[in-house]
């Protein structure tokens, strides 16, 4: 049975993984709060889809160079960019709706020993 003090502590470290998967890297908030499984997939998730922004981003920038000026187009790569991007939101969401069960979890267990 845990104490008050242990349960404030555990909604506090349950703000700390909704604070890493929102502000460091969707996933690992999930996985430092128990759910490895769901962390990894949105760690994956989330590095897929910033690699493939990213190359969208170097072809277009490569555009602009090889061109000498900027790209009137967003690139014929674009659709590449834009599953990166909706990827990346995705697994963002993902890792801050997990975040907030966490945070839901343990203010209801703390509520309970009071």
């Amino acid at each position: 049975m845990r104490t008050a003090s242990e349960a404030g502590a555990r909604v506090a470290r349950a703000w700390a993984c909704l604070g890493a998967n929102a502000l460091v890297l969707p996933g690992l908030g999930s996985i430092l709060g128990g759910s490895r499984l769901s962390g990894v997939l949105q760690i994956l998730s989330s590095l897929g889809g910033f690699v493939l922004t990213m190359l969208w981003a170097a072809s277009w920038i490569g555009k602009a160079v090889a061109d000498g000026a900027l790209p009137v187009d967003l690139g014929p790569d674009i659709a590449r960019g834009a599953v990166g991007i909706l990827l990346f939101a995705v697994s963002w969401l993902w890792g801050v709706a997990s975040g907030v069960v966490l945070v839901r979890q343990a203010r209801a267990e703390a509520d309970a020993r009071r």
